[in-house]
Parts: C-alpha cells; structure tokens; sequence
C-alpha cells in the first residue's frame, strides 16, 4: 500500500469510500464524532464509521472538539502523507488539517463554487439542477473554499431522490478520490483556486420545510419531495398531524382552483390543485405511527378537508 492518510467522517456515505481507501493505503487513524442517543428510547448508537472501524481493527478517535492539542499532537506524530474529511460534521482548526506532509482534503459533492454548504445533494435536487458533481479540494479556512484538485460531473436523473443520488456519487466518488490521492502523493501538479465570482451556497436543511405550500407549482413540491427525502421527507397537516407524501408526480392542469382543493380522489391516486396552474398527483403517503397507504385508504376512516392546509 502506498500512502498513509487519516479519515475524518461520520455519515453512512462515507462506508464506500472507506472501502475504497483501505484496500489502497494505509489508514492508521480514523476521526468519527461522538456517540449520541438516537430515537425515542435515546439509545446510544455507534456511526457507521466507527463500526467500519472496529470491524477493521483501525484506531479510532471521537473528540467532541479537534481544538484539543492531544489531537494535533497525535496526527503529527503519525507522519502521515495526507488526511480526508467526508461528512465529518465538525470545524476542523489549522492545527490538523495542515499538519499532514500534503495537508488535507475534503470531497463535497457539487460543482464547487456551486452549492457550498451543508446540503448540497438536497439543494440542487431541489433546484431541480440536472447535473452536479464530486469536488475533492485542499481544506483552508473557510468553508468550502479551498483550491480544487479535481471535480467530476454527475448527471441527476428525474426520478432520482436524494438518497438514490447519494448512493451513486458515493460509488463512484470513492475511485475517483482513490485516483485523486494516488496524483496528489506523486506531486504531479497543483490544486486549481475557485472562481469567487460563482459561488453560491447550499445551507443545511430544517424539519420545517418539508411542510408543503399548496400555492407553490406542483414541480417545485415534487422536486422538494425527492430532496427531501430520506429527511425530513414533505408533509401536509390534517387534525393536528403531519401527513408524509412519499409518492407523487407533477404535471400541468389550467385550472382557476384554490391551491390545496381536491381535484380527484380514487382507489390508485389523489389529485390536489396547486400553483401556476398544476396538479400535484399523490399515490402513497403516510401518517405518524402507520405504514405507507394510498390517500383512498387513508380517508377511509379520516375524511380529507378542503383544503388540505
């Protein structure tokens, strides 16, 4: 193995790319967050890269802060040719990512200046982009700024939701950062600066937008419900609770209708009247504590208002 590097992450995503780097260099270190308590039992729950960790027998730190100087001291001390940050969720000082032979990297996946930021892969879905991309960049002080050292183009499907989006860009962007260290550690040429005048940002997600404004065109609600899902999925309110759509398709239908009115409702699908003259079609949705249901089933028992707020 050629190489020596230590990995900073924590989110599911960065298993492939974990993969990837461990059959190819040498990982002396891995960085995770701490455990925290997850559902409604608050059971403490390991993140996959500290499993991937224990199930490879690799040493594993969970600071709640890097500023610590134990942990500038021990990445010094391991002499290590590179560090890479995936989804790591913390502020990473000075002190580590410059301490290695050629500092550290970070992949993001957009089109860098595009879309820096916390979300993204969600954001741009929800712009409705076609295209993204995988950037990996040499960390500096400020976020998502650093020089590029490469980016690859990524093509968003119609159909794809931010989870299907991410499972392909983690695939394919473990090789591509395998490729990109295996450049970088032959000191075959330089990161290129990001163009300031691009820029645009991709701000982290809230709960509360997934609640669905009927007077929105129906292709911007669907595209909010392939972005939002897995998290925090889009949502309507009926007698004090959050109803999930987990199905839909937009299409155009002139109508001089109140966005939120239910335009059809049958066994297979309900039509309700949106914005610039859309229809928002709904074939699954899901109330709190039931499994997922056509809207014919759910207002069995649940007569729908109009409009649907």
């Amino acid at each position: 193995m050629n190489g020596k590097l230590a990995f900073l992450g924590t989110s599911s995503i960065c298993i492939p790319f974990l993969d990837v780097l461990s059959e190819n260099f040498q990982i002396p270190l891995i960085i995770t967050q701490p455990d925290k308590p997850a559902g409604r039992n608050k059971t403490v729950c390991f993140s996959c890269v500290k499993n991937f960790a224990l199930d490879h027998n690799i040493p594993l730190l969970q600071p709640p802060s890097l500023l610590n100087p134990d942990i500038a001291r021990i990445i010094r001390e391991l002499n290590l040719d590179i560090a890479v940050v995936i989804a790591y969720g913390q502020w990473i000082p000075p002190t580590v990512y410059k301490t290695p032979r050629h500092h550290t990297i970070n992949v993001h996946f957009s089109m860098l200046p595009s879309y820096r930021g916390a979300a993204p892969v969600q954001r741009a879905v929800e712009d409705g982009q076609e295209q993204t991309g995988i950037s990996i960049f040499e960390l500096n002080a400020k976020m998502d700024a650093g020089p590029i050292w490469r980016q690859t183009p990524i093509t968003i499907h119609p159909q794809d939701t931010t989870e299907t989006l991410w499972q392909r860009m983690s695939k394919q962007g473990a090789h591509i950062l395998r490729d990109t260290i295996t450049e970088i550690l032959s000191d075959g040429r330089s990161p290129v600066p990001q163009n300031k005048e691009h820029v645009t940002f991709a701000p982290l997600i809230s709960k509360e937008e997934g609640r669905i404004d009927w007077n929105m065109p129906a292709c911007t609600i669907y595209n909010k419900l392939r972005a939002y899902t897995p998290w925090p999925g889009v949502f309507f309110h009926l007698k004090n609770r959050n109803i999930k759509i987990l199905k839909a398709e937009a299409f155009d239908f002139p109508h001089q209708s109140c966005p939120g009115h239910i335009h059809s409702l049958n066994p297979e699908h309900m039509d309700v009247y949106c914005g610039a003259h859309s229809i928002l079609r709904i074939f699954s949705l899901q109330p709190p504590g039931k499994k997922p249901m056509t809207p014919f089933c759910y207002s069995r028992g649940n007569p729908l208002s109009q409009p649907i707020e």
